[in-house]
Formats: structure tokens, C-alpha cells, sequence
């Protein structure tokens, strides 16, 4: 019995362990640009809708949102409706990238715009609950960067 309490305790430290690693890129981040692709309004969501949900999510959290940044929150929706308007579908690319320095194995320096955290989101919905659906979608997502930023930034 010892030993399966002690097999829980372990595996269940490393996997904390592993989670935060997949996000220390974003140690130490406290200040992030948001850029929001350009779309058109299609089955009732428009880029202001997007940029606002996400602004707003943001703004009750501990990281401040700056144009000035190097880092930016890079959200690029896609949505398509159905030629008969009787289904829409969205992809959700939500990344956060920067200028970068990093050391190459042989001390050769590379600077660059490097991708520190990734997710891709698809959805789908009748027409009439779309938008709805899609923005809390927007903001879940919004929502897990959040908590997977805060498993590297405690304070």
C-alpha cells in the first residue's frame, strides 16, 4: 500500500513538473501586445468582437496588455458559413511569439520572432448560436493561456 501511495505522490509531482516546463518560455512575462488578424463579419463575429472578448479576459488578470511590447498574443481566427447558412465552422490559431535571443550549441547568437506558446482551436454551430458559442470559445481559450501563464509567473 506504501508503495502505491508513494507511486501516486511521485507521478503526480513530475507530472506538475512537466506541465510547467511545456510554458517556461513565458517565464518572466509581464507585458504582452494583442494582434488580432482582420476578418470579416461572418455569421455575426467580427474582429472587434474577438479583440474585445480577449482585451477583457486580459484586463482582469496580471498581465498587462502594451502596443509597445516585443511579445505579442497573435489570435488569428478563421470562420466560414455554409453556402445555405446552415452551419458555421471556425479554426482558432492563439499564439503568443517574441523577439527572441537564444545561444545555439556552438555559441553561434540567433535572434528571431520564435513562437512561445501555441493552440489551436476548430469549432462549429448553427448560425443563430454561433457567435455566442464561438466567443465563450474565445475567451476559454483566453481563459487556459491564463492558467498555463500562471503556472510559470506565481507572483
Amino acid at each position: 500500500m506504501k508503495n502505491l501511495i508513494l507511486f501516486f505522490f511521485l507521478f503526480f509531482f513530475f507530472s506538475n513538473i512537466t506541465h510547467s516546463d511545456e510554458f517556461i518560455a513565458l517565464k518572466g512575462v509581464k507585458e504582452l501586445g494583442l494582434q488580432v488578424e482582420q476578418i470579416d463579419r461572418v455569421c455575426n463575429v467580427d474582429h472587434t468582437d474577438v479583440d474585445r472578448n480577449i482585451r477583457y479576459i486580459l484586463s482582469n488578470s496580471k498581465i498587462n496588455v502594451s502596443n509597445e511590447s516585443q511579445i505579442q498574443i497573435y489570435v488569428y481566427p478563421i470562420i466560414v458559413e455554409e453556402t445555405n447558412g446552415t452551419y458555421c465552422a471556425a479554426s482558432l490559431v492563439f499564439q503568443v511569439y517574441g523577439l527572441v535571443e537564444a545561444t545555439l550549441i556552438r555559441g553561434n547568437p540567433l535572434e528571431g520572432p520564435f513562437a512561445l506558446y501555441e493552440r489551436f482551436y476548430v469549432v462549429g454551430n448553427n448560425p443563430s448560436d454561433f457567435a455566442d458559442y464561438f466567443l465563450k470559445y474565445i475567451e476559454d481559450a483566453t481563459k487556459q493561456f491564463i492558467a498555463d501563464w500562471s503556472t510559470v509567473n506565481s507572483n
